[in-house]
């Protein structure tokens, strides 16, 4: 593992200086060494990484230097005023060539969304998203701008949030003064006013109200079960289920649950103390599709990236997921599946697919598909992710003649 070099300002060797190799040292002995290198270089740690497989990729000349996605880095240069820090610096994004793909136009760095994405500032101060390629996927419009999920955003416009996803569409409206966090299967707690707490599923539903001083998830949330809260009302913390019902309620200044072991620490002004709670979760379904014709079936579990394809194991990107009340999937994974040939034009952002003689376009950003130019309402929008292009299920399989089946599966521990 190498050290790279950060060379003191009006010192960079000229256009053709480059990292240079101090010591080669081991991770754990460069964070053990009391030497100047080591103090003075290990804190811009993410050189380590560039410099393990190729030297002198970046010039010495930044005042920072961050990982980004594998094979690409942010490089920070200071605003300097008489040698001293005078402003938020100017970013860039290199790749392992030592490339610049990012111009040096964005202050105070990037914060990655997903491995493709970058949230970034500009100049005036203003945040939008770009790729890696320095394109402009949502405009500098938002006064700011931080991560929740890869599929999340908190947006601010004025002095109020939203949650939004990465293309811009409004999950939310603007009515929040914050969110605190996202969980893996979209649950969302967000404060409206000054202090009222709440939850919002990944449409934008209230799960629970806003109505309480503060909140958090009280057990592990995963994709086969829905989560319980911990939340404070005045001087009380309660145990609520995910439909808001509550379990246990106590005068305290602390409430923790266990739910494999049924147990509740708390903490009151008196001491801590461990309770036994009776609680039987609901049971728990995963919902089943069957897209199927005269030649192909299809079999795909919301949540779960694993498919049969006639009897065949293949494994999705991303798993089948709810949006609203409909089951979206990849357009090119279903279409495909059922023998379709799929196209898409980067320049109109439009997916389409041809079989038997039918031609389907999907237009990112719109809720309306063309069938051989005619065109058909969805009530759901196509949306761009991931480089994945997403469309209600069912009209995709029934467009090419498949039937489609849902049922529900009762989950077993």
């Amino acid at each position: 593992l190498l050290l790279s070099a950060r060379m003191p300002h009006g010192r960079t060797g000229g256009s053709s200086s480059r990292v240079t190799l101090i010591r080669p040292y081991s991770r754990s002995q460069a964070m053990s060494q009391n030497s100047t290198a080591a103090k003075r270089f290990t804190r811009i740690n993410t050189a380590l990484c560039a410099c393990r497989t190729k030297k002198g990729i970046v010039p010495a000349e930044y005042d920072d230097l961050r990982a980004l996605a594998d094979g690409f880095f942010a490089l920070g240069r200071d605003t300097r005023i008489g040698g001293r820090v005078a402003g938020p610096g100017k970013w860039s994004v290199c790749d392992t060539n030592g490339t610049v793909v990012v111009p040096p136009k964005y202050i105070y760095g990037f914060t990655m969304l997903g491995d493709k994405y970058l949230i970034a500032e500009n100049t005036d101060r203003k945040f939008g998203v770009i790729d890696y390629a320095g394109n402009v996927l949502l405009p500098f419009d938002y006064d700011y701008l931080e991560r929740l999920s890869d599929t999340l955003l908190q947006a601010k416009k004025g002095d109020l949030f939203a949650a939004i996803r990465p293309d811009g569409t409004e999950v939310t409206p603007y009515e929040f003064t914050n969110f605190r966090y996202s969980y893996q299967d979209g649950f969302i707690v967000g404060c409206k006013g000054i202090s009222m707490y709440g939850v919002l599923d990944a449409d934008g539903n209230t799960c629970i109200p806003f109505v309480y001083d503060d909140i958090y998830a009280a057990d592990s949330v995963n994709l086969s079960e829905k989560p319980l809260w911990t939340v404070q009302q005045g001087e009380n913390w309660l145990l609520l289920d995910a439909d808001g019902k509550e379990i246990f309620r106590r005068p305290c200044s602390g409430l923790q649950y266990n739910a494999k072991l049924g147990l509740c620490s708390v903490v009151t002004e008196n001491g801590a103390g461990v309770l036994k709670i009776s609680y039987s979760k609901p049971v728990s379904y995963r919902r089943i599709v069957t897209v199927s014709t005269d030649t192909t079936n299809i079999r795909l579990t919301l949540g779960d990236t694993a498919t049969l394809v006639n009897d065949a194991i293949k494994t999705l990107d991303t798993p089948p997921f709810l949006l609203g009340d409909r089951t979206f999937v990849p357009v090119r994974f279903l279409a495909e599946s059922l023998g379709a040939e799929v196209f898409w034009d980067d320049s109109t952002k439009t997916a389409s697919f041809v079989k038997n003689g039918t031609t389907v376009r999907l237009i990112i950003g719109q809720n309306t598909a063309y069938v051989n130019d005619e065109s058909r309402t969805l009530d759901a929008t196509i949306f761009l992710e991931n480089d994945r292009t997403y469309a209600p299920l069912r009209f995709v399989a029934e467009t090419l003649g498949a039937a489609v089946e849902y049922k529900e599966e009762a989950l077993t521990e």
